[in-house]
């Protein structure tokens, strides 16, 4: 039955097309009537007497029909662009919050072991050493990876210490080597909790040690010193 009444609708509007030609224009109502009537701006008691002329003109029919297409093809335009829009800024979310998860991540989770950004107050640099093995000798061998690359300049560290470290007052060393017993420089630092983790604030001018592999020595308060490798680049 459906199938029936489509083709029936079909073929009336095939007849309306080439039916009723009035290439003289008798009768026809302005171009932007048509138009106006196929967005729907017409009030419904004007439209009677026009759809009266619609079956009986050819032409104001497919005027209507053309006027009518070619609206239907700009709201899909336009809904299109309107999606479109809605996926870019849905994607503007999701790489907000996924640079706000990264943001506040826990760092015992970053994939790196050093951060470093540049203030006038001189080079903010974020150790994570919450799950770096400390150094117990001079042959032991360290994963390259595992060896933070520490930029030379004026430093302002902050140092995610292992998960047993207490806040307090602390002292930093940077050795040639384990058994050295005179340090190239010695600074101290203070540590608080932060997120359920310790960090340890300090800040140091690097600018006169070479570039090198070197031992950075972490010693809370008269506590046994806890060894980690470095490289200053």
């Amino acid at each position: 039955m459906d199938n029936e009444l489509k083709a029936l609708e079909d073929f009336l509007t095939e007849g309306s097309r080439t039916a009723y030609p009035n290439p003289t224009r008798h009768g026809c109502p302005p171009r932007e009537f048509l138009k106006n009537l196929a967005k729907h701006k017409i009030p419904i008691e004007e439209t009677a007497a026009c759809i009266d002329h619609l079956r009986s003109c050819s032409e104001c029919f497919l005027d209507y029909t053309r006027f009518s297409e070619t609206i239907l093809r700009e709201k899909r335009r336009m809904r299109f662009i309107a999606l479109g829009s809605i996926a870019a800024l849905l994607c503007l979310v999701v790489v907000g919050e996924y640079v706000n998860y990264r943001g506040s991540t826990s760092p015992g989770q970053s994939t790196s072991l050093t951060t470093h950004g540049v203030t006038q107050a001189g080079i903010v640099t974020t150790l994570h050493f919450e799950d770096l093995s400390v150094v117990r000798g001079e042959n032991e061998q360290s994963r390259l990876d595992r060896i933070p690359n520490i930029q030379r300049g004026v430093l302002n560290l902050s140092i995610y210490l292992p998960p047993d470290s207490e806040p307090g007052t602390y002292t930093l060393s940077i050795l040639n080597k384990l058994a050295d017993k005179e340090s190239l420089l010695t600074f101290p630092g203070t540590a608080e909790m932060k997120g359920g983790h310790t960090v340890l604030q300090s800040s140091a001018n690097l600018t006169s040690v070479p570039p090198g592999s070197y031992y950075l020595a972490i010693r809370h308060n008269n506590g046994d010193w806890r060894y980690y490798r470095i490289v200053l680049s």
